[in-house]
C-alpha cells in the first residue's frame, strides 16, 4: 500500500506524462454538426432547422448557418445540445443549407453535409375556427376542436394557443380532419383561446377569431356552457343519446340540415343536408333502439338516417308533399307520423327503403305530433276549428274521437294510468280516460281563455299537470284545480316545459327567456335571455323544447343557436316529463329513455 504522499506524487507524474503527449491539453474543434430540417417549404414560410455537435473539451458551441441567401449565427449552447433556428425564403428555388460549429475558444468544425430545401409557391391554410365550451371549472380538462383546411389539400396541423402562456401542437392530419385537444386551467378568470393552422410546407394561416373561455370555481345554475350556431333558426326539439359515455344531441334546423353535436363541447360531429332544395327541418328527431334517426321535413318527406347521419332512405319517393309532424315510434319499430294533408301514416322501415302499412284520414290538417300508449294505441289531433282528438289501435282502426272546440297544435301526452291530456286553442285543457270519457274535474278553462300551443308534462312527486301559458307556466292538480301560475317572466310560453328531479321545471318563453324554477319551493333558479342579442328576424310561433342529459346538463335551442346550460338534476322519473316523452323523442309511453 502506498502512503498518501506517494499517491499524490504518482498522480502528478502521470499528469506530466499526459501533458507531454502530442496535442494533449490543446483545444480541439467541435465535431461536424448533424443538420436536420424540412426539405420542402412554401414561399415566406418559416421552417425550423436543427443542428447538433459535441466538443471534445466540453466547451460551449455556437452554430453558423449558411442559408445561401445569408449567414446567421446562433447563441452558444452546451456541448451536445440541439440548436434550433427558423428561416424562410422569399424566392422559389432549391437551396443547399449547411451548418458549422464553433467552440468558445474559436475552433471551427468542418461544414455539415448539405440539406437540400425546395422552396415552392404555396397557399396558406384557411383561417380556423375554435369550437368548444364557453366556461368550465378550475383544474378540469375541457376539449376544444378545430377542423383545419388547406386550399392545396396539404396535410395540416393545429397550434392551440390557450391564453395562459401554454401552446399545444397537434400531429399532422389530412385537410378537413377534425382535431380535438383538451386543456385544464390552473386559475380562474377569462381566457382567450386562439388557433393557427400550419400546412406541411410550414405556411401558417391567419389566427382564428378569439374563443372566450371563463374558468370558475363552480358553476352557477343556468351557466351557458357552450353555443352552437346553425345556418338558420331552430324550432326542432333536440333528441339525446349516450355514445361512449358522452351525451350526443340530434336536432333539425330550418337551414335544411340535421346536426349531430357533442353534448360536452358543442362540436359538430356530423350533419345531413336534405337533398330537396329549400327544405327545412322543423320537426323533432326520434331515435330508434338501433340508433336510426327519423326526422320529417317541411317538403313532405320522412328521412331515416344512420347514427352518423348518412341517408338510409326517404319516404315517399315521389313529388313533394305537405309538412309532416314529428314522428312517433312504436314498440315494434314502426313509425307513426301525421301530415298537413290530413292523413296519419304507419310506415315500416325495411332497412334501405320504407313502405306505408296503413293510412288514416282525419277531418283536417294534422299539426299535432302523435303519441303512443303502452298497448300500442295511437293518439293525435287535428288543426280544424273543431279540433278533434282521435284514438286508433295499432292497426289504424278508430277507437274513439272527441271534439276540443279549437285548433290543436300540442301533442297528446299520457300519464301512468293511460289517461290522455291535450291542450287546445279553445282555451281549455282536456283529460280523457282510455275509453274517451272526461276525467273528473276536466276539461279546465285556462286563465284568460288563452290559446295554448304547449303540450302537457307531468311532475311525479306532487302528481301535477304542467303546461305553458300566454304568461308563464300553469300547474294543475289531478282533479283539475289550478295550483299555481308561475310568472317569473310574464311572457308567452308556446314550447313545452321540461321537468327535472327535485321539483325543477325548465321552460323557454317566446321572447327567448329561459327559466329554471323550483315549483314546490316557489323559487327561481335562474333566468337567461337567449334571444335579443343574436336575432336576425322574428322567430316563428314554433319553439324548441328543452331536454336534459343524465348528468343534469340542459339543452335548448332558440333562433339560430343551440345552447348547453349547467344543471345538476337529470330528467324527472315521470311518465311524460318533456316534449315527445323521453330523451330519444319516441313519443311513446315508457319509450326512448336512456
Amino acid at each position: 500500500m502506498f502512503s498518501k504522499n506517494k499517491r499524490i506524487g504518482i498522480l502528478l507524474i502521470f499528469g506530466l506524462i499526459l501533458l507531454s503527449l502530442p496535442n494533449c491539453g490543446k483545444n480541439k474543434p467541435p465535431t461536424v454538426p448533424y443538420l436536420t430540417g424540412p426539405t420542402t417549404l412554401g414561399l415566406n414560410a418559416e421552417g425550423e432547422f436543427k443542428a447538433q455537435s459535441t466538443d471534445p473539451n466540453n466547451d460551449e458551441i455556437r452554430y453558423l448557418f449558411d442559408w445561401v441567401d445569408k449567414l446567421e449565427t446562433t447563441d452558444y449552447y452546451p456541448s451536445g445540445d440541439t440548436a434550433k433556428k427558423l428561416h424562410s425564403w422569399s424566392t422559389p428555388g432549391t437551396y443547399q443549407v449547411k451548418v458549422q460549429a464553433q467552440d468558445k475558444k474559436g475552433n471551427l468544425s468542418g461544414w455539415s453535409s448539405p440539406l437540400t430545401v425546395s422552396v415552392v409557391t404555396n397557399n396558406k391554410p384557411n383561417k380556423p375556427t375554435v369550437s368548444g365550451p364557453n366556461s368550465g371549472l378550475k383544474d378540469t380538462t375541457y376539449n376544444f376542436s378545430v377542423t383545419p383546411t388547406d386550399p392545396d389539400g396539404d396535410s395540416v396541423r393545429v397550434l392551440f394557443l390557450w391564453g395562459d402562456g401554454k401552446v399545444d401542437t397537434s400531429s399532422w392530419v389530412a385537410s378537413g380532419t377534425s382535431v380535438e385537444r383538451g386543456h385544464a386551467y390552473s386559475d380562474t378568470g377569462i381566457f382567450t383561446i386562439r388557433a393557427l393552422v400550419q400546412d406541411i410546407k410550414f405556411a401558417l394561416s391567419d389566427t382564428s377569431d378569439p374563443k372566450t373561455f371563463t374558468v370558475l370555481f363552480g358553476y352557477p345554475p343556468g351557466e351557458i356552457l357552450w353555443t352552437f350556431i346553425g345556418g338558420d333558426e331552430f324550432v326542432s326539439s333536440p333528441a339525446l343519446v349516450i355514445e361512449g359515455g358522452i351525451p350526443v344531441i340530434y336536432i333539425g334546423c330550418k337551414d335544411g340540415k340535421v346536426y349531430k353535436l357533442n353534448g360536452k363541447t358543442g362540436a359538430k360531429m356530423a350533419e345531413f343536408s336534405s337533398p330537396i332544395a329549400g327544405d327545412e327541418f322543423n320537426s323533432s328527431p326520434a331515435i330508434a333502439t338501433d340508433g336510426t334517426v327519423y326526422i320529417a321535413s317541411e317538403e313532405g318527406y320522412l328521412f331515416a338516417l344512420t347514427s352518423n347521419l348518412t341517408l338510409k332512405w326517404q319516404w315517399p319517393t315521389g313529388s313533394r308533399g305537405m309538412p309532416f309532424t314529428s314522428p312517433a315510434l312504436t314498440g315494434d319499430g314502426k313509425i307513426i307520423i301525421g301530415n298537413e294533408n290530413g292523413n296519419l301514416y304507419c310506415v315500416k322501415d325495411n332497412g334501405s327503403s320504407a313502405e306505408s302499412l296503413w293510412t288514416f284520414s282525419a277531418r283536417g290538417p294534422i299539426f299535432s305530433s302523435p303519441a303512443i300508449d303502452a298497448q300500442g294505441n295511437i293518439y293525435f289531433a287535428e288543426l280544424t276549428d273543431s279540433g278533434y282528438i282521435y284514438k286508433l289501435n295499432s292497426s289504424g282502426q278508430l277507437l274513439w274521437e272527441k271534439m276540443t272546440g279549437g285548433e290543436v297544435y300540442a301533442s297528446p301526452t299520457l300519464d301512468a294510468q293511460g289517461n290522455v291530456f291535450l291542450s287546445s286553442t279553445s282555451g281549455k285543457v282536456f283529460a280523457f280516460d282510455g275509453n274517451g270519457n272526461d276525467l273528473t274535474g276536466w276539461p279546465v278553462v285556462i286563465p284568460d281563455t288563452a290559446e295554448v300551443h304547449s303540450s302537457v308534462v307531468f311532475e311525479p312527486s306532487a302528481n301535477l299537470v304542467i303546461l305553458g301559458h300566454e304568461r308563464g307556466i300553469l300547474l294543475y292538480r289531478p282533479n283539475g284545480t289550478l295550483q299555481d301560475h308561475i310568472l317569473v317572466i310574464p311572457e308567452e310560453v308556446s314550447s313545452t316545459p321540461t321537468v327535472a328531479q327535485d321539483s325543477i321545471v325548465y321552460y323557454l318563453t317566446s321572447e327567448g327567456w329561459f327559466v329554471g324554477y323550483n315549483y314546490l319551493g316557489r323559487t327561481s333558479l335562474f333566468t337567461k335571455n337567449l334571444g335579443s342579442r343574436f336575432s336576425k328576424k322574428l322567430q316563428e310561433d314554433i319553439y324548441s323544447s328543452p331536454t336534459i342529459a343524465p348528468d343534469g346538463t340542459i339543452y335548448v335551442a332558440f333562433e339560430e343557436r343551440v345552447y348547453a346550460l349547467y344543471g345538476k338534476k337529470p330528467l324527472a322519473n315521470s311518465p311524460w316529463p318533456k316534449f315527445r316523452q323521453g330523451l330519444k323523442n319516441t313519443g311513446r309511453a315508457g319509450g326512448g329513455k336512456i
